[in-house]
């Protein structure tokens, strides 16, 4: 079976289309699809209403497939991220959801990918800081001086890396069909693709508090950063340019 990677924008840019060539009863030759909010019919540029009123129709027809072909009983976050707010964060630019089809457009698996930024925080009274030293030597980081109520200046240091916010395959699918070590695969391709554009050195994983399955990221060289509220961080450090 040929699996392939799609990104949200893709597929929402062709419903997009769709919804256009339904609305105006025109060939698709007719439209000159610019960006989601720039859009040519028959060389008249359409109004931010109709815009409006397309991308909410198609969106629908996207949000439906999501909610029917999608489930992911073992972790009910990953199912409700893909139906009830991919789609949003794609268009707030929040984030960037890559779906992983088969030929007949059956989802297998997905994944998202954002800039998140973390650091050292202080926790209470007690100055605890969430990393320790030989991890704060590891990463990358950008020092921010502010003043609170304790001391005169107090030092955050705050990293930045690329997170892989969701990632879930599909109980409709298999562990012969994709499988970690082969959704990992296309996570990196699309990280490479980030790297040659801005850089970046950390990637970081958040994953629910699951032992067996913080064991299995390690396999793939995945190392623990901290335990945060509902969930731990993990992180993998990628020198290659």
């Amino acid at each position: 079976m040929k699996l392939e990677i799609y990104s949200l924008k893709e597929i929402l840019e062709k419903n997009y289309i769709i919804k256009i060539i339904e609305e105006y009863n025109v060939d698709e030759s007719k439209i000159n699809y610019i960006n989601s909010n720039q859009v040519y019919v028959n060389e008249r540029l359409l109004t931010k209403k109709e815009l409006k009123e397309i991308k909410k129709r198609a969106e629908s027809v996207v949000n439906k497939w999501f909610t029917t072909d999608f489930k992911c009983k073992l972790n009910s976050d990953v199912e409700n991220f893909l139906h009830k707010r991919s789609i949003e964060l794609q268009r707030k630019n929040v984030s960037r959801t890559f779906l992983i089809l088969d030929d007949e457009w059956n989802i297998h698996a997905y994944f998202t990918l954002a800039i998140h930024m973390f650091s050292n925080e202080l926790k209470g009274n007690d100055r605890e800081k969430f990393l320790s030293n030989e991890k704060l030597k590891r990463l990358r980081s950008y020092d921010i001086y502010y003043s609170d109520e304790n001391d005169d200046e107090v030092v955050k240091k705050v990293f930045w890396a690329i997170l892989i916010g969701q990632l879930g395959r599909n109980d409709l699918s298999n562990k012969n069909i994709i499988d970690l070590k082969l959704m990992l695969q296309y996570i990196y391709s699309k990280i490479e693709e980030i790297k040659t554009l801005i850089g970046g050195n950390i990637v970081l994983l958040e994953a629910v508090k699951n032992e067996k399955l913080i064991a299995k990221y390690k396999e793939y060289n995945f190392e623990f950063l901290q335990e945060l509220e509902g969930h731990y961080q993990l992180f993998i450090w990628n020198e290659t340019y």
